[in-house]
């Protein structure tokens, strides 16, 4: 086991380094283009192809990868700027590789080596989420499985937090022995005044950082609270009014009746759509708070941890399921999972980490550009699998606010 410092590399940031520029270009004309219609725009125009039914056509072949050959498939990414799928492989696999070509007549696939199969990742994320040890992080291309811990837990669990993990993580590597280091790490990193230290252990990558994020402005994934400083929801995207310049800071509209306070200053309500799960409105839950002094004006930045900001660049309107949404929230912290599309009724649905307290809370496009897709709502049933899913509001229901055509933009960095 060792410890190390720095941010993780992502795989879809190497993979996608090139491409990654030309998506940035690509989604700053679909936004310009987007702000002036009353409906988001045909994306074929922008992408030079049917982005839509590649999308559609690549994730049921990543699906079908993961479910006949769960160990040597280690999960798959699409490029944001032309029609390819990379698949990445534990070891070379024939079958595999045939079986992705016959499904694969209308785009390329390309393969990377990983260290790990999805199906051994997804049982390390499965048996974490059940020892409740933190916010877990499951990205489909990921070499790692990243675990947040907050401080408080690694002080006062950190033997039960370093037994669950060192076991999980047996099969997977060398972690003989390795639960008293472990146990020391998670010590030492909650002690430290500098919590940016990434414990890893095998296929495993923890982060100990208290979620709270005590700032003077105010960001996006900071708790918002209630006259008696518990924590209700969550800050989301900085927005812009159009017509008038004024920013405003966003939250779920199912808040709505609390009076939410930011280091102890009340945050009035403006406006809401979405007060009540029987008031949802084709997707839309969203409402938007006004920022008085002394708390500083709202800028767009997204906190995932106590060291750790991102500077949002734009909005992201688009919708490709089997990619991750990311979501911070000021109860469980920050994590990502699979994009599994419009399934409750107009909201996107996803598998993120989320509980009481993390509604309003930014949801990110993470690939290269940090782009704001939406604001947490909460959980949804699909009656047609019986599964329970996380689901958002859209940014474009959020800009739009009610009206006809967008009328508020999300604040950049």
């Amino acid at each position: 086991m060792t410890v190390t410092t720095g941010a993780i590399p992502s795989r879809v940031d190497e993979l996608f380094s090139g491409s990654l520029n030309a998506a940035e270009r690509i989604h700053d004309e679909y936004a310009s283009a987007a702000a002036k219609a009353d409906s988001p725009p045909d994306t074929r125009a922008f992408w030079g192809y049917d982005r839509d039914a590649f999308e559609r056509r690549a994730s049921d072949l990543l699906d079908e990868l993961a479910e006949r050959f769960p160990d040597s498939f280690a999960g798959g990414a699409l490029d944001p700027a032309k029609a390819l799928v990379t698949v990445g492989v534990t070891r070379d696999d024939p079958e595999l590789a045939k079986f992705a070509s016959d499904q694969a007549d209308a785009f390329e696939v390309e393969y990377t080596r990983m260290p790990y199969s999805l199906s051994e990742r997804t049982a390390l994320v499965q048996d974490f989420r059940e020892a409740e040890i933190g916010s877990v992080n499951d990205g489909l291309m990921s070499d790692l499985v990243e675990v947040q811990v907050p401080v408080k837990s690694a002080r006062s669990d950190a033997a039960r937090i370093a037994s669950t993990v060192a076991s999980a993580t047996l099969s997977l590597a060398r972690a003989e022995g390795a639960a008293v280091e472990l146990e020391q790490a998670l010590v030492d990193a909650a002690a430290s005044a500098d919590r940016s230290e990434r414990i890893s252990i095998g296929p495993v990558a923890i982060t100990v950082a208290d979620v709270q994020v005590e700032t003077e402005s105010i960001s996006a994934g900071v708790a918002l609270k209630n006259s008696a400083g518990s924590n209700v929801c969550t800050s989301g995207f900085a927005m812009r009014k159009k017509s008038t310049g004024v920013l405003y800071i966003t939250t779920a509209a199912h808040c709505y009746g609390v009076n939410l306070y930011r280091s102890g200053t009340l945050l009035p309500w403006t406006s809401a759509i979405g007060t009540s799960i029987e008031d949802y409105a084709n997707g839309q839950d969203w409402g938007y708070l006004s920022v008085p002094s002394p708390v500083a004006p709202p800028v767009g930045v997204v906190w995932v941890d106590a060291n750790t900001q991102y500077n949002v660049q734009g909005a992201w309107r688009s919708s490709w399921p089997g990619l991750s949404r990311c979501h911070m929230g000021g109860t469980m912290g920050y994590s990502c999972s699979t994009l599994m599309g419009d399934i409750c009724g107009g909201f996107e649905s996803t598998l993120y980490d989320s509980d009481g307290g993390d509604s309003g809370g930014p949801v990110i496009y993470p690939y290269g550009t940090i782009l704001a897709a939406g604001l947490h709502t909460g959980t949804c049933l699909d009656s047609s699998s019986g599964r329970w899913f996380k689901v958002y509001t859209k940014i474009y229901n959020v800009e739009k606010a009610g009206n006809s055509s967008a009328t508020y933009e999300v604040v950049t960095n």
